[in-house]
């Protein structure tokens, strides 16, 4: 266990930490230092017919005809949404008396400092979507007004950011599993599924991206990331692909990759248990590494040959998996997780635990030293976003200019 002196150290620390965070946030807002050819993939919309994840620009477009400032409203949604997860998952945190420090890896919620809002874009939106559908999992009983009800909040979901599915959608079949089978429970879930495969053949192409940049030229300086709609999908997946699985410094891509979800996964796990040895048993750390396992297998096509932005996939794998787990109860994820998964899962944790015995100083060092890149074709490599090194990339930016 650590001393309680240095706990205190650690958490100053951390609180300094947090506060240097949200200098950056603020600065973002007021000097518009964000990513902004990340960030336009917001304003993709149906002036060119319909496309997928057009639906959030079009509404933004519909704002700024009316005589609103659509980057506004954007950035607007963008903090809003972050504020709501950040305020679940803390007010769970402090209701299970976790340690609050922990959120600030740059896969939880400290990420939204070091990637900004350039990064993040609809991601906390599809998070409060999932939430919202988790709660109406939880208030009603009436399985018709559930899964309908649920059912069309994906459809939301999916016309807003179609890669919703590969981990909200899991998560809610798991859901799924206490009141149905496992092919019952996939079958609730196929007319968000269908709106998925149409939305993916709408992909777009050189006449779609033209009508949409000339709707949005009046208030954006460049397209972005919007370009990427002129691409051939078999470019698009070539071009994930040679990234995700390239070099850097003749290190491969991978390699740096791996080691981010190997510690990912390992502080996730291990994280809340190394610093209060009360919380529950094993047995839900088997729980946590289940889910999290889960739900970054579902997001393969993400971290291969769909897209390379490894923070934003992480984020969204790492947070909706802790409001998966903090709306169930031992007896759901019972029901939930088949034994023989338990049972590998408690033998896999007794391994690690004999080589690497999780502690508080070994969570220190994965939240100091190991982050998660914001692209796998970035410079950054695990280093650059972890703590130290976001504190290093912005201290020393005056000297590289």
């Amino acid at each position: 266990m650590m001393s309680k002196k240095n706990l205190y150290v650690f958490r100053t620390f951390q609180l300094l930490y947090t506060v240097f965070l949200l200098v950056l946030i603020v600065k973002d807002l007021c000097f518009g230092s964000y990513d902004k050819n990340a960030f336009a993939d917001l304003f993709i919309n149906y002036q060119g017919g319909f496309i997928r994840r057009g639906l959030l620009g079009e509404l933004l477009l519909q704002c700024y005809h009316a005589g609103f400032n659509p980057i506004t409203i954007a950035l607007i949604l963008s903090f809003a949404s972050f504020i709501v997860i950040a305020y679940y998952i803390i007010s769970q945190f402090i209701r299970r008396k976790y340690e609050l420090s922990l959120l600030l890896a740059g896969f939880l919620l400290g990420g939204f400092g070091v990637y900004g809002f350039g990064g993040f874009r609809r991601d906390f939106m599809m998070l409060c979507l999932f939430l919202l559908i988790v709660t109406l999992f939880r208030k009603y009983n009436n399985r018709w007004l559930v899964y309908g009800g649920a059912n069309l909040l994906v459809f939301l979901a999916i016309l807003l950011y179609e890669p919703f599915v590969f981990w909200g959608l899991p998560l809610l079949f798991l859901l799924s599993l206490r009141h149905f089978n496992y092919f019952k429970a996939m079958l609730v879930w196929v007319p968000s599924v269908l709106l998925f495969l149409i939305c993916c053949k709408f992909a777009g192409g050189e006449e779609v991206y033209q009508h949409i940049w000339q709707s949005v030229s009046g208030f954006l300086e460049s397209p972005g990331i919007i370009a990427f709609l002129r691409r051939p999908t078999a470019e698009v997946v070539h071009f994930h692909l040679t990234t995700n699985f390239g070099t850097y410094h003749h290190i491969p891509t991978l390699l740096i990759s791996l080691i981010s979800l190997v510690s990912l996964v390992y502080y996730f796990v291990n994280g809340i248990y190394a610093f209060a040895h009360s919380v529950k048993t094993k047995r839900h750390r088997c729980y946590l590494l289940l889910t999290i396992c889960f739900v970054l297998f579902c997001q393969l096509p993400m971290l291969t040959v769909l897209s390379t932005d490894y923070s934003r996939t992480c984020i969204v794998s790492t947070l909706g998996s802790l409001i998966f787990y903090f709306s169930l109860g031992t007896d759901e994820l019972n029901k939930i997780f088949h034994p023989r998964l338990i049972r590998t899962a408690d033998k896999l944790i007794s391994f690690v635990d004999s080589k690497i015995a999780p502690s508080p100083y070994i969570i220190i060092f994965l939240l100091l030293f190991v982050g998660v890149t914001s692209w796998t074709g970035s410079n950054e490599g695990f280093l650059g976003t972890s703590e130290l090194g976001e504190i290093v990339r912005v201290l020393s930016r005056p000297f590289r200019m």
